[in-house]
């Protein structure tokens, strides 16, 4: 579970509400989720119905056939968002470049 004061801290929630990121908190299954370097957490061409955000780490994002990486995530950014919002498989790959953890927010609708 996530806390309200954990959102508080991220910059992406900076323009939600304290009473909205109470909400969040409250009926969220989010989750903390670890990766380790190299481990792949979303494949180019999966369904997907979570989003992520990036609170420690650095991540890759990558489109077939992973030659280099499209862009590089730092702290604070979201992504798996347009899977989450819309039932669409994930139009590119991400691989954790070193340790790295996220809050995992699944789709509950």
């Amino acid at each position: 579970m996530v806390s309200k004061g954990l959102l508080d801290k991220i910059p992406f929630f900076k323009v939600v509400s304290d009473a909205a990121k109470e909400e969040i908190a409250r009926q969220s299954d989010a989750q903390l989720i670890k990766f380790q370097e190299g481990d792949i957490i979303l494949s180019e061409g999966e369904k997907g119905d979570a989003c992520f955000i990036l609170l420690k780490g650095k991540l890759a994002l990558y489109k077939s056939p992973f030659v280099s990486p499209l862009d590089i995530l730092a702290p604070g950014n979201l992504f798996g968002e347009v899977s989450f919002l819309t039932p669409r498989e994930r139009e590119t790959s991400v691989i954790a470049e070193e340790e790295s953890t996220l809050i995992k927010f699944d789709n509950q609708f």
